[in-house]
């Protein structure tokens, strides 16, 4: 019997090393449970992670789409300031030449009325004999001239001004033009 119990009691041994065993191997895959619950949190952390890259870089795509209208709007809008200083250029021009054709108008109005002047000078001269009369008429005639003659050369001269002021701002015009194509061909 002391065999048999020697028998047994090895047997035991036998299970409980081969308890130990499978309890071992449950420890190894309970953290290997442990490690792939802990992988999967990693990757779900990084697919987060990328998840919300990935929202980054869509709403900075849409950011710089946005940007982009903004500066083709803003490039619409100097084009158009161009033709605004360009048609405002164009109206101070022809009023330069509205201007200087009504200083033109006023000189040879001058020049007529001191023709007149000089005319009834001379008649005044010729009725020398009825004389002073007519000759205080024609020194007042040629004070009107002379009148008239400096009215045309000050609206002569503003004609001038307007006109170089109207090709100032056709210049401006042309300048603002030119920088709305340059912004526009970088739309």
């Amino acid at each position: 019997f002391r065999g048999l119990g020697n028998y047994f009691r090895g047997l035991g041994h036998y299970f409980r090393g081969l308890g130990h065993y499978f309890r071992g191997l449950g420890y190894y895959f309970r953290g290997l449970c442990l490690f792939s619950w802990n992988l999967g949190l990693f990757f779900r952390g990084h697919g987060h992670f990328f998840r919300g890259l990935g929202h980054f870089f869509r709403g900075l795509g849409h950011f710089l789409r946005g940007l982009g209208y903004y500066f083709r709007g803003l490039s619409n809008y100097f084009r158009g300031l161009g033709h605004y200083f360009r048609g405002l250029g164009h109206f101070f021009r022809g009023l330069g030449y509205y201007f200087r054709g009504l200083g033109y108008y006023f000189r040879g109005l001058g020049h007529y009325f001191r023709g007149l002047g000089n005319y009834f000078r001379g008649l005044g001269h010729y009725f020398r004999g009825l004389g002073h009369y007519f000759r205080g008429l024609s020194h007042f005639l040629r004070g009107l001239g002379h009148f008239f003659r400096g009215l045309g050369y000050y609206f002569r001269g503003l004609g001038y001004y307007f006109r170089g002021l109207g090709n100032y701002f056709r210049g401006l015009g042309l300048f603002s033009w030119n920088l709305g194509l340059f912004f526009r061909g970088h739309d």
